[in-house]
């Protein structure tokens, strides 16, 4: 295929006009072309990924402090981030395997739900639903043909009486508007959620122990500061009781706290220093998890963060898919805002659902290292923290997992719709 040189854009000085025009003719290029046709999901969910670790990064690092210990406010723990871990490169430490790995697992992702769900959406099928019934009637030697059953799966959203009680009072133009309204059908849902929930297992078991290890370095200089003084382990302890874990009591139990207390030691330790401390890098948290734990303790958590990823991955593509179909009237295709919108809404209100058990795993994960643990269970926890406060108790610091949600989950499918759109051109 030939293509002709663009031409020059007004007011670019000559060489780089050039250069511009040369790379638009390799981009163009039938090997290119090619290469990101066949590379299409890879290409689009690594692009995705790049953009919505780097947007969200400092929102999570928040969000796993304030799960972890006891904040007055999102602005307390901002602030002690900037002062405890270098300033304002402290809020991206530790992200750049992150960046690195979770490029890899959202191809891994995307990789498997763009496979898994056509199978699922022609098990789904009419045909294959009434196959599947008869079959069940035979080996049950039930003389019933599946086809004079009429089976098929059911409507989830039916506008029909909507429509046919608000018609008397709307203009037709408005009218217009809602036939042109879609609904996914059941078998488009179930076939999303589901096969979401194939890659949420996939992904979990093979992210379970990077993320084990990006927890210990979030929480890494506020485990470390809380040993300024016994004294004040003791009063901040006291007055978090029933928190996931206090400011300072970086892990020791309650039965430490009391023994501290009975021997009188007041006497007030070295202070923490953020910029002589030596901050551990993945791999060498990685060693360190392994000589404590043994390579399963890499695994820590990883009940939770299975039911977590299993769930939520269900819930954000089937979300997903579902709200496009919602907002995209009939005979049209869904733009930039329709990506932005049902990306951002599957993603905000996944997290509602799924905040109380991403806690209980950052709690689980956190308390996993420590030599006398707070917690000396998921159950005790969730016990102690009910009694406490109750189910609002469970969402302390969604406030910064909501205000990263939208946003980044807006930028991720509108990044991964552009790129799979542009390596997908025929033109």
């Amino acid at each position: 295929m030939t293509t002709s040189a663009p031409t020059p854009g007004p007011g670019l000085p000559p060489p780089l006009s050039n250069m511009a025009a040369f790379v638009k003719r390799q981009v163009d290029s039938d090997p290119i072309r090619s290469f990101t046709r066949n590379n299409a999901i890879v290409m689009a969910s690594t692009s995705s990924a790049v953009v919505s670790v780097v947007a969200g990064y400092p929102f999570d690092l928040i969000k796993t402090r304030m799960q972890a210990f006891r904040y007055p406010s999102n602005m307390a723990c901002i602030k002690e981030i900037y002062t405890l871990d270098g300033g304002f490169v402290g809020f991206f430490r530790g992200m750049t395997p992150i960046l690195l790995t979770v490029s890899v697992l959202r191809s891994v992702s995307f990789s498997v739900y763009t496979t898994v769900k056509p199978v699922l959406m022609d098990q789904f099928s009419p045909q294959s639903v009434n196959r599947h019934l008869q079959s069940t009637l035979d080996s049950l030697h039930i003389n019933i043909k599946a086809d004079q059953l009429s089976f098929k799966l059911p409507r989830l959203i039916n506008w029909d009486p909507v429509k046919n009680y608000t018609k008397q009072y709307m203009s037709p133009e408005t009218i217009e508007r809602l036939n042109k309204l879609q609904t996914p059908s059941s078998a488009h849902v179930l076939s999303s959620m589901l096969a979401g929930s194939s890659a949420g297992t996939i992904v979990a078991t093979l992210n379970s122990p990077l993320e084990f290890i990006k927890i210990q370095r979030q929480l890494d200089a506020k485990i470390q500061s809380s040993i300024v003084s016994a004294k004040s382990l003791e009063t901040i302890v006291e007055s978090s009781s029933g928190a996931v874990a206090s400011g300072t009591a970086g892990g020791l139990g309650e039965g430490a706290v009391a023994a501290v207390a009975a021997a009188g030691v007041t006497k007030r330790r070295e202070a923490f220093s953020p910029a002589s401390y030596k901050h551990l890098s993945a791999w060498e948290w990685g060693k360190k998890i392994v000589r404590q734990k043994g390579v399963l303790g890499l695994y820590s958590g990883y009940s939770y963060h299975l039911l977590r990823d299993f769930t939520g991955t269900g819930m954000y593509f089937g979300g997903y898919e579902s709200l496009k179909v919602l907002f995209t009237p009939k005979g049209e295709t869904p733009g930039p805002m329709v990506h932005m919108m049902a990306g951002g809404l599957s993603g905000t209100l996944s997290w509602i659902v799924l905040f109380p058990i991403d806690l209980i795993k950052s709690v689980v994960q956190k308390e996993a290292l420590q030599p006398i643990p707070k917690y000396t269970s998921a159950r005790q926890f969730i016990i102690k923290r009910f009694k406490s406060g109750g189910v609002r108790g469970f969402y302390h610091g969604i406030g910064a997992q909501l205000t990263r949600s939208f946003p980044v989950h807006a930028m991720n499918f509108l990044v991964y719709e552009a790129v799979l759109k542009w390596c997908r051109r025929v033109d």
